[in-house]
Protein backbone atom coordinates (compact mmCIF):
# COMPACT_ATOMS: atom_id res chain seq x y z
CA UNK A 1 0.00 0.00 0.00
CA UNK A 2 1.26 3.57 -1.08
CA UNK A 3 2.18 5.63 2.01
CA UNK A 4 -0.05 8.76 0.64
CA UNK A 5 -2.97 6.17 1.33
CA UNK A 6 -1.53 5.01 4.43
CA UNK A 7 -2.65 8.17 6.91
CA UNK A 8 -6.38 9.44 5.47
CA UNK A 9 -7.99 8.31 8.55
CA UNK A 10 -5.13 8.29 11.48
CA UNK A 11 -7.95 6.92 14.09
CA UNK A 12 -8.79 3.65 12.08
CA UNK A 13 -4.80 2.11 12.99
CA UNK A 14 -6.31 2.56 16.38
CA UNK A 15 -9.99 1.08 16.20
CA UNK A 16 -11.34 -2.03 14.65
CA UNK A 17 -13.97 -0.87 11.69
CA UNK A 18 -15.03 1.90 14.49
CA UNK A 19 -15.54 -0.82 17.89
CA UNK A 20 -12.94 -0.74 20.84
CA UNK A 21 -9.62 -2.25 20.25
CA UNK A 22 -8.93 -3.94 23.08
CA UNK A 23 -5.47 -4.77 24.36
CA UNK A 24 -3.89 -6.99 27.25
CA UNK A 25 0.05 -6.11 28.01
CA UNK A 26 3.07 -5.51 30.50
CA UNK A 27 4.46 -2.38 30.88
CA UNK A 28 8.34 -2.63 31.66
CA UNK A 29 9.76 0.67 33.10
CA UNK A 30 13.33 1.15 32.14
CA UNK A 31 16.42 3.19 33.71
CA UNK A 32 17.82 4.98 30.45
CA UNK A 33 20.98 5.55 32.20
CA UNK A 34 21.85 1.78 32.69
CA UNK A 35 19.17 0.10 30.25
CA UNK A 36 18.12 -1.80 33.29
CA UNK A 37 14.57 -2.49 34.87
CA UNK A 38 14.19 0.67 37.60
CA UNK A 39 14.52 -0.09 40.83
CA UNK A 40 12.11 -0.60 42.82
CA UNK A 41 11.31 -3.06 40.24
CA UNK A 42 8.03 -2.20 38.08
CA UNK A 43 6.50 -4.92 35.88
CA UNK A 44 2.93 -4.13 35.49
CA UNK A 45 0.16 -6.08 33.70
CA UNK A 46 -2.63 -4.32 32.35
CA UNK A 47 -5.43 -4.19 29.84
CA UNK A 48 -5.42 -0.77 27.17
CA UNK A 49 -8.94 -0.28 25.29
CA UNK A 50 -9.11 2.74 22.26
CA UNK A 51 -12.77 3.82 22.28
CA UNK A 52 -13.93 6.46 19.64
CA UNK A 53 -15.80 8.81 21.95
CA UNK A 54 -16.72 12.08 19.33
CA UNK A 55 -15.69 12.10 15.71
CA UNK A 56 -12.15 12.27 15.23
CA UNK A 57 -11.55 11.78 19.08
CA UNK A 58 -10.66 8.87 21.02
CA UNK A 59 -10.39 7.71 24.51
CA UNK A 60 -7.19 5.69 25.33
CA UNK A 61 -8.30 3.40 29.06
CA UNK A 62 -5.29 2.08 30.86
CA UNK A 63 -6.12 -0.50 33.54
CA UNK A 64 -3.44 -1.93 35.11
CA UNK A 65 -3.66 -4.81 37.54
CA UNK A 66 -2.25 -5.08 41.15
CA UNK A 67 0.65 -7.23 41.75
CA UNK A 68 1.00 -7.53 45.40
CA UNK A 69 4.38 -9.05 45.26
CA UNK A 70 5.70 -6.18 43.83
CA UNK A 71 3.82 -3.72 45.91
CA UNK A 72 1.54 -2.48 42.99
CA UNK A 73 -1.93 -1.41 43.53
CA UNK A 74 -4.61 -1.10 41.09
CA UNK A 75 -4.60 1.99 38.51
CA UNK A 76 -6.90 3.31 36.09
CA UNK A 77 -5.45 6.43 33.73
CA UNK A 78 -7.32 7.92 31.05
CA UNK A 79 -5.48 9.69 27.55
CA UNK A 80 -7.78 11.71 24.95
CA UNK A 81 -6.44 11.13 21.50
CA UNK A 82 -7.21 13.51 18.95
CA UNK A 83 -4.98 13.66 15.52
CA UNK A 84 -3.97 16.84 15.66
CA UNK A 85 -0.56 18.21 13.63
CA UNK A 86 1.84 16.09 16.18
CA UNK A 87 -0.43 12.65 15.90
CA UNK A 88 1.02 10.50 12.88
CA UNK A 89 -0.67 6.82 12.34
CA UNK A 90 -0.98 4.61 9.51
CA UNK A 91 -3.80 1.96 9.04
CA UNK A 92 -0.80 -0.88 9.76
CA UNK A 93 -0.65 0.02 13.47
CA UNK A 94 2.07 2.69 13.38
CA UNK A 95 1.76 5.84 15.66
CA UNK A 96 3.19 8.37 17.65
CA UNK A 97 2.69 11.32 19.42
CA UNK A 98 3.28 13.66 21.73
CA UNK A 99 1.63 14.38 25.16
CA UNK A 100 3.00 17.87 27.43
CA UNK A 101 2.91 18.26 31.21
CA UNK A 102 0.99 14.89 31.61
CA UNK A 103 0.85 12.07 34.58
CA UNK A 104 1.82 8.63 33.55
CA UNK A 105 0.89 5.59 35.22
CA UNK A 106 3.42 4.32 38.10
CA UNK A 107 5.48 6.91 36.87
CA UNK A 108 5.29 9.13 40.59
CA UNK A 109 6.35 12.45 38.68
CA UNK A 110 4.96 15.24 36.37
CA UNK A 111 6.01 14.24 32.83
CA UNK A 112 7.35 17.34 30.98
CA UNK A 113 7.08 15.81 27.95
CA UNK A 114 6.15 11.84 26.91
CA UNK A 115 6.89 10.87 23.13
CA UNK A 116 4.67 7.73 22.72
CA UNK A 117 5.52 5.76 19.34
CA UNK A 118 4.03 2.12 18.39
CA UNK A 119 5.35 -0.41 15.91
CA UNK A 120 2.98 -3.55 14.92
CA UNK A 121 4.80 -6.72 14.70
CA UNK A 122 1.53 -8.65 13.20
CA UNK A 123 -1.71 -7.85 13.36
CA UNK A 124 -2.44 -9.25 16.63
CA UNK A 125 0.99 -7.36 18.26
CA UNK A 126 2.79 -4.69 18.87
CA UNK A 127 5.42 -2.98 21.02
CA UNK A 128 4.79 0.62 22.13
CA UNK A 129 7.32 2.86 24.35
CA UNK A 130 6.97 5.82 26.30
CA UNK A 131 9.91 8.43 26.46
CA UNK A 132 9.52 10.58 29.18
CA UNK A 133 11.44 13.67 30.08
CA UNK A 134 10.81 15.14 33.67
CA UNK A 135 9.73 18.66 34.24
CA UNK A 136 13.24 19.93 33.66
CA UNK A 137 13.40 18.45 30.00
CA UNK A 138 16.04 15.89 31.29
CA UNK A 139 15.46 11.90 29.85
CA UNK A 140 14.05 10.27 33.23
CA UNK A 141 12.02 6.93 32.28
CA UNK A 142 11.42 4.90 29.66
CA UNK A 143 8.38 2.68 29.47
CA UNK A 144 7.95 -0.60 27.35
CA UNK A 145 4.69 -1.34 26.35
CA UNK A 146 4.21 -5.39 24.84
CA UNK A 147 1.01 -6.04 23.79
CA UNK A 148 -1.37 -8.54 22.51
CA UNK A 149 -5.25 -7.51 21.15
CA UNK A 150 -8.06 -9.33 22.87
CA UNK A 151 -10.97 -10.30 21.51
CA UNK A 152 -13.95 -9.64 23.90
CA UNK A 153 -17.75 -10.86 24.18
CA UNK A 154 -19.06 -7.82 24.82
CA UNK A 155 -18.21 -3.84 23.79
CA UNK A 156 -17.66 -1.11 26.12
CA UNK A 157 -14.53 -0.05 28.15
CA UNK A 158 -12.97 -2.25 30.50
CA UNK A 159 -12.71 -0.89 34.14
CA UNK A 160 -15.40 2.17 32.92
CA UNK A 161 -17.71 -0.78 31.62
CA UNK A 162 -22.09 -0.90 32.64
CA UNK A 163 -23.50 -2.53 35.58
CA UNK A 164 -24.35 -5.61 33.29
CA UNK A 165 -20.63 -5.62 32.37
CA UNK A 166 -19.30 -5.74 35.81
CA UNK A 167 -22.40 -8.33 37.52
CA UNK A 168 -21.48 -10.86 33.72
CA UNK A 169 -17.89 -10.77 34.78
CA UNK A 170 -17.39 -11.78 31.06
CA UNK A 171 -14.81 -9.15 30.19
CA UNK A 172 -12.61 -10.38 33.82
CA UNK A 173 -12.92 -13.53 32.55
CA UNK A 174 -11.45 -13.43 29.11
CA UNK A 175 -8.64 -10.99 30.37
CA UNK A 176 -7.76 -14.13 32.56
CA UNK A 177 -8.30 -16.81 30.00
CA UNK A 178 -5.90 -14.57 27.68
CA UNK A 179 -3.35 -13.63 29.93
CA UNK A 180 -1.23 -16.79 29.27
CA UNK A 181 -0.79 -15.11 25.70
CA UNK A 182 1.11 -12.01 26.89
CA UNK A 183 4.57 -13.30 27.74
CA UNK A 184 7.31 -11.96 25.83
CA UNK A 185 7.92 -13.38 22.20
CA UNK A 186 11.29 -11.72 21.58
CA UNK A 187 14.42 -11.83 23.17
CA UNK A 188 16.41 -8.53 24.77
CA UNK A 189 18.09 -6.49 22.16
CA UNK A 190 21.76 -7.15 22.62
CA UNK A 191 24.75 -4.75 21.02
CA UNK A 192 25.82 -7.88 18.45
CA UNK A 193 22.14 -7.95 17.28
CA UNK A 194 22.52 -3.83 15.51
CA UNK A 195 25.59 -4.34 14.15
CA UNK A 196 25.70 -4.18 10.36
CA UNK A 197 23.88 -2.52 8.10
CA UNK A 198 19.81 -2.50 7.23
CA UNK A 199 18.14 -1.24 4.65
CA UNK A 200 14.51 -0.94 2.84
CA UNK A 201 11.74 1.05 2.40
CA UNK A 202 10.50 4.06 4.52
CA UNK A 203 7.69 6.66 3.95
CA UNK A 204 7.53 9.83 5.71
CA UNK A 205 4.73 12.45 6.07
CA UNK A 206 5.75 16.55 6.57
CA UNK A 207 3.35 18.04 9.33
CA UNK A 208 0.12 20.10 7.54
CA UNK A 209 1.71 23.55 8.81
CA UNK A 210 4.74 23.09 6.77
CA UNK A 211 1.98 22.33 3.81
CA UNK A 212 1.73 18.56 4.38
CA UNK A 213 2.73 15.95 1.87
CA UNK A 214 3.88 12.55 1.90
CA UNK A 215 7.43 11.06 0.48
CA UNK A 216 8.96 7.36 0.04
CA UNK A 217 12.05 7.08 -0.10
CA UNK A 218 14.62 4.44 0.61
CA UNK A 219 16.31 3.89 4.14
CA UNK A 220 19.42 2.54 5.15
CA UNK A 221 21.01 2.77 8.77
CA UNK A 222 24.02 0.69 10.06
CA UNK A 223 26.01 0.76 13.02
CA UNK A 224 30.01 -0.49 12.59
CA UNK A 225 31.87 -1.23 15.87
CA UNK A 226 35.88 -0.81 16.27
CA UNK A 227 35.78 -4.08 18.60
CA UNK A 228 36.46 -1.49 21.74
CA UNK A 229 34.52 1.31 22.69
CA UNK A 230 33.98 3.22 19.87
CA UNK A 231 31.26 2.80 17.69
CA UNK A 232 30.22 4.53 14.38
CA UNK A 233 26.03 5.18 13.26
CA UNK A 234 25.36 6.38 9.83
CA UNK A 235 21.93 6.82 8.32
CA UNK A 236 21.28 7.29 4.98
CA UNK A 237 17.76 8.49 2.78
CA UNK A 238 17.50 8.47 -1.08
CA UNK A 239 14.30 9.62 -2.05
CA UNK A 240 12.21 9.15 -5.88
CA UNK A 241 13.84 11.64 -7.49
CA UNK A 242 17.31 10.39 -6.37
CA UNK A 243 17.93 12.85 -3.62
CA UNK A 244 20.24 12.02 -1.00
CA UNK A 245 20.62 12.62 2.48
CA UNK A 246 23.48 11.31 4.53
CA UNK A 247 24.43 11.72 8.29
CA UNK A 248 27.40 9.97 10.22
CA UNK A 249 27.97 9.98 14.30
CA UNK A 250 30.15 8.63 16.49
CA UNK A 251 29.45 7.01 20.01
CA UNK A 252 31.05 5.46 23.05
CA UNK A 253 30.16 2.03 24.61
CA UNK A 254 31.43 0.38 27.86
CA UNK A 255 32.19 -2.98 26.25
CA UNK A 256 29.89 -5.41 23.72
CA UNK A 257 27.36 -6.42 26.53
CA UNK A 258 26.66 -2.44 27.36
CA UNK A 259 22.91 -1.57 26.89
CA UNK A 260 23.41 2.20 26.60
CA UNK A 261 25.65 3.96 23.87
CA UNK A 262 26.33 7.95 24.03
CA UNK A 263 26.91 9.78 20.84
CA UNK A 264 28.32 12.89 20.15
CA UNK A 265 25.78 16.04 20.11
CA UNK A 266 23.84 14.19 23.03
CA UNK A 267 21.86 11.26 21.83
CA UNK A 268 21.87 8.12 23.78
CA UNK A 269 20.54 4.61 22.42
CA UNK A 270 19.20 2.22 24.40
CA UNK A 271 18.81 -1.36 24.22
CA UNK A 272 15.23 -2.51 25.47
CA UNK A 273 13.85 -6.18 26.18
CA UNK A 274 11.78 -7.70 23.77
CA UNK A 275 14.20 -7.01 21.12
CA UNK A 276 13.58 -2.64 20.87
CA UNK A 277 15.46 0.23 21.32
CA UNK A 278 15.06 4.05 21.46
CA UNK A 279 17.91 6.60 20.32
CA UNK A 280 16.66 10.42 21.69
CA UNK A 281 18.47 13.13 23.34
CA UNK A 282 19.65 13.00 27.09
CA UNK A 283 18.22 16.67 27.61
CA UNK A 284 16.02 18.58 25.43
CA UNK A 285 17.07 22.56 24.63
CA UNK A 286 16.10 25.68 23.30
CA UNK A 287 17.15 26.83 19.89
CA UNK A 288 20.20 28.39 21.59
CA UNK A 289 21.04 25.20 23.56
CA UNK A 290 19.97 26.22 27.21
CA UNK A 291 18.53 24.21 28.81
CA UNK A 292 14.71 24.85 29.43
CA UNK A 293 13.03 26.45 32.23
CA UNK A 294 10.71 23.78 34.09
CA UNK A 295 7.04 24.29 33.17
CA UNK A 296 4.24 24.39 35.61
CA UNK A 297 0.55 23.40 35.84
CA UNK A 298 -0.11 27.44 35.81
CA UNK A 299 1.70 27.65 32.79
CA UNK A 300 -0.30 24.60 31.14
CA UNK A 301 -3.73 26.47 31.75
CA UNK A 302 -1.89 29.84 30.58
CA UNK A 303 -1.14 28.07 27.03
CA UNK A 304 -4.09 26.60 26.86
CA UNK A 305 -6.20 29.79 27.53
CA UNK A 306 -4.14 31.73 24.93
CA UNK A 307 -3.68 28.83 21.94
CA UNK A 308 -6.43 26.26 22.82
CA UNK A 309 -7.55 23.49 24.61
CA UNK A 310 -4.83 20.98 22.63
CA UNK A 311 -1.71 23.31 22.95
CA UNK A 312 1.30 21.40 23.99
CA UNK A 313 3.48 23.48 26.21
CA UNK A 314 6.27 22.86 24.39
CA UNK A 315 5.17 24.98 21.49
CA UNK A 316 5.84 28.63 23.61
CA UNK A 317 8.38 30.23 22.28
CA UNK A 318 10.28 31.32 25.53
CA UNK A 319 9.87 27.47 26.56
CA UNK A 320 10.28 25.15 22.78
CA UNK A 321 12.93 22.21 22.77
CA UNK A 322 14.70 22.55 19.40
CA UNK A 323 17.50 21.37 17.91
CA UNK A 324 16.47 19.35 15.01
CA UNK A 325 16.32 16.40 16.98
CA UNK A 326 15.17 13.22 16.47
CA UNK A 327 13.26 10.73 18.57
CA UNK A 328 13.53 6.65 17.25
CA UNK A 329 11.79 3.95 18.30
CA UNK A 330 12.78 0.56 16.45
CA UNK A 331 11.98 -3.00 16.97
CA UNK A 332 13.96 -6.62 15.54
CA UNK A 333 11.37 -8.98 13.66
CA UNK A 334 11.96 -12.11 15.38
CA UNK A 335 12.58 -15.12 13.14
CA UNK A 336 13.98 -12.72 10.51
CA UNK A 337 16.71 -10.69 9.60
CA UNK A 338 14.84 -7.57 9.60
CA UNK A 339 13.60 -4.80 11.49
CA UNK A 340 10.87 -1.99 12.17
CA UNK A 341 11.25 1.60 12.96
CA UNK A 342 9.37 4.65 13.49
CA UNK A 343 11.11 8.47 14.02
CA UNK A 344 9.74 11.75 14.87
CA UNK A 345 11.94 14.86 13.35
CA UNK A 346 11.42 18.11 15.35
CA UNK A 347 12.43 21.16 14.35
CA UNK A 348 13.89 24.30 16.03
CA UNK A 349 10.93 25.51 17.71
CA UNK A 350 9.96 22.61 19.00
CA UNK A 351 7.26 21.29 16.99
CA UNK A 352 7.17 17.96 14.91
CA UNK A 353 8.15 18.66 11.11
CA UNK A 354 7.91 15.49 10.25
CA UNK A 355 7.03 11.60 10.99
CA UNK A 356 8.61 8.34 9.12
CA UNK A 357 8.69 4.60 9.33
CA UNK A 358 10.36 2.17 7.96
CA UNK A 359 10.74 -1.62 7.49
CA UNK A 360 14.31 -3.00 6.46
CA UNK A 361 16.29 -5.79 6.26
CA UNK A 362 20.27 -7.39 7.42
CA UNK A 363 22.51 -5.98 4.40
CA UNK A 364 24.44 -8.93 3.02
CA UNK A 365 27.97 -8.91 2.42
Amino acid sequence: MKASNMRKQPLSSLMMNGDPQWWQGKALHIDPGTGEYVEPYIIRNYVLDVVEVERETAVERFIGEQNEMLNLEPVAHETTIRPDDDFDATIDGFYSRDISMTSVPDYHNLAGLVIDMSIPINDDERVRCNVIYDKHYVLSRIILFEERRMKLPQKGPIGFGTQAQKKSGETISAVKTQKAKTEQTRPPLQFLDIVGSFAGDASSRRSWRLGGGFLNFRSRGSILWDGDSRVRRETEMVDQHMKASRTVVWGEMKDEYSKVLEFDGGDRMVLLPSGCWVTVPVMLTDKEGNTIEPMTVLDTLSAETQQSAYSKVKLQSNNSFGNNLTAEFGCNQAGSFGRRRTWRLYGEDGRVNSCAIATESLEKK
